[in-house]
């Protein structure tokens, strides 16, 4: 992949796309051969990986400082914002509706290096469509700014850029 490029991974259940994923991401190991990256990366996976018992503002600080990303006050915010989820920011995620959770997941992003390279597993699940033109406007600018994203997706991305597709066959 190249600065400004995204990938849409397709196939059907069981084909591996999130294997696929979760393997760049350094997740799972891989089965054969190597994995090389010299960029940043950042993983958001079809779970959201979010601590029920904390705000949707905490999980945001505690990802990025364990990721030793930006984590201050104000970039927490404007991540917020990015996916219109400041509203509900500070509920405990538990108490946030799948669309809600997803939008705070998403946000996670924004924290990164612009020169990231993206790995979302189905991102706009659960999105409604005000959510998900965020979503596209945040992979938009993050592939302006020479950031990559590899999405696995079974639903149309509504961004400007001509996505590349991988299509994996059936593993079952």
């Amino acid at each position: 992949m190249v600065a400004g490029e995204v990938t849409l991974l397709r196939g059907p259940n069981g084909s591996g796309k999130s294997t696929l994923l979760r393997t760049i991401a350094g997740r799972l190991p891989a089965a054969a051969g190597t994995i090389e990256c010299d960029v940043p990366v950042l993983y958001i996976g079809h779970a959201d990986g979010l601590s029920p018992a904390l705000t949707g503002r905490q999980n945001l600080a505690d990802w990025a400082m364990l990721n030793g990303l930006v984590d201050d006050d104000a970039a927490i915010d404007a991540a917020l914002d990015r996916m219109q989820a400041r509203a509900f920011a500070d509920l405990p995620v538990r108490r946030l509706s799948h669309g809600q959770r997803r939008r705070v997941a998403l946000a996670r992003l924004t924290l990164g290096p612009s020169s990231a390279l993206w790995l979302l597993d189905e991102p706009n699940s659960g999105l409604d469509a005000a959510s998900s033109i965020a979503l596209d406007d945040l992979i938009s600018d993050h592939l302006k700014g020479g950031g990559m994203v590899l999405a696995a997706t079974h639903l149309p991305l509504g961004i400007t850029h001509s996505p590349r597709t991988l299509v994996l066959e059936d593993m079952a």
